[in-house]
């Protein structure tokens, strides 16, 4: 068996039958490396083993299943995973990302050889959701030290194939980090197909893809809600939050106090004023499944923007069926760890309520909560940011949602 010639009619159905990866297939570059045990990709280069080609090719479905591992590889390099580990067990990563995209494939109408991860239990989740619910649900067993900081560990076996970290520098200079700040995805030109792929590359490539597919009427909407789901799994909740709570929505031009600078030019120009950034209201859902290390990251973060935006006041409460009054703060009195909280069943509306009777028109209202609830509360027509765990895999009513990683 020629290897190669396998691998080149595999590329080419799948380019015939699945235009979308079979496009995004062209930008690696395929390397037989006898080291490793299946298929094993970093963004950049698709290595096999060409053993583990013969052994797949010896099967009745060997195709289809080879078809299968190459859309695999692709689905990794698409949705980021070698660019967006972060700090956590390549084994674990490699486990969650599997579950994120075998069932797309599969539903794809693509075979998967057996033994591939695959549970509904995932579906519609993303990689980073799947690896924080893991470890949410049972953090004694799930994702384990791997004994191996760079590979995977035991995922060397699985017959979809693994990925690698990504090479240094090909991440947009994160350092391989859980997010990064990208330019808008569709702009710009990737580098040629024997080029290193970096992070932005692929956000490039894959939305082109996502306009040809869809044009052509080829673009499965579970593909392309993941696709989308990727680009908001890199937003960092960091900044969004940041975006809502500062002084740089506050400032504004006048004409009434012209800019000094230029008077002497004989320009009369507006000059710049800050208003006062107002009140911020912060709740806190109640209910037992809010993690203390998440709420906690959640707070800390509040607390160093409101540090340095200087709101005139920081409402505090928490909400169960009733509201818990947690504190009314200012910049300088704020305290630096979250006020303790009754649990209890959660409703939403009694909190819209409590600022509609307090009188407050808050710059922003943050709602830190899992988004379980018993009711279904009203848009109260200013900004809401719902700030919710990782895992959690809904949206808020109204509003944001930004999910916070620990």
């Amino acid at each position: 068996m020629n290897i190669e010639t396998t691998l080149a009619k595999a590329r080419t159905r799948l380019l015939l039958s699945q235009p979308w990866f079979g496009s995004l297939l062209l930008r690696l570059k395929m390397q037989a490396e006898p080291n490793i045990k299946t298929f094993d990709v970093d963004g950049t280069t698709l290595r096999y083993n060409p053993q583990f080609v013969e052994s797949l090719m010896s099967q009745p479905t060997g195709m289809a299943n080879l078809i299968f591992v190459l859309a695999h590889e692709v689905m990794h390099c698409a949705m980021l995973h070698m660019y967006r580990r972060g700090s956590r067990d390549p084994k674990g990563w490699n486990e969650a990302a599997d579950y994120a995209i075998n069932g797309i494939l599969v539903k794809a109408g693509l075979q998967m050889p057996t033994g591939g991860l695959i549970d509904a239990t995932w579906d519609n989740m993303s990689a980073e959701q799947i690896y924080a619910k893991r470890h949410h649900d049972n953090p004694q067993d799930a994702n384990k030290p791997s004994n191996d900081p760079n590979g995977k560990d035991g995922m060397g076996n699985c017959p979809t194939g693994s990925f690698t970290d990504a090479p240094k520098g090909t991440d947009n200079g994160q350092g391989n980090q859980q997010t990064s700040n990208v330019g808008q995805p569709g702009q710009g030109t990737p580098k040629p197909a024997n080029g290193p792929m970096t992070e932005s590359d692929w956000q490039i490539v894959a939305e082109q893809a996502n306009n040809a597919a869809s044009k052509a009427g080829q673009m499965s909407s579970d593909l392309a809600r993941e696709i989308k789901k990727t680009r908001e799994s890199i937003t960092d909740w960091r900044q969004v939050l940041r975006q809502y709570v500062s002084n740089d929505f506050a400032r504004d031009y006048t004409w009434s106090k012209p800019n000094r600078r230029h008077l002497p030019s004989g320009l009369y120009l507006p000059s710049i004023y800050k208003e006062n950034l107002g009140e911020i209201v912060f709740a806190a859902d109640s209910s037992g499944s809010i993690t203390p290390a998440t709420l906690s990251a959640a707070w800390t973060e509040l607390v160093s923007i409101c540090r340095d935006a200087k709101p005139s006041k920081l409402h505090a409460i928490s909400c169960s069926t009733v509201i818990q009054e947690l504190g009314e703060y200012t910049a300088d009195t704020i305290p630096d760890t979250a006020p303790a909280m009754r649990t209890g069943g959660t409703y939403f509306q009694p909190v819209f309520d409590w600022v509609a009777n307090k009188a407050i028109e808050p710059r922003v209202l943050v709602y830190f909560t899992d988004l379980e609830c018993f009711d279904q509360p009203t848009d109260p027509g200013y900004p809401v940011l719902w700030l919710t765990p990782e895992w959690i895999n809904t949206n808020g009513p109204f509003g944001e949602t930004a999910r916070v990683t620990i």
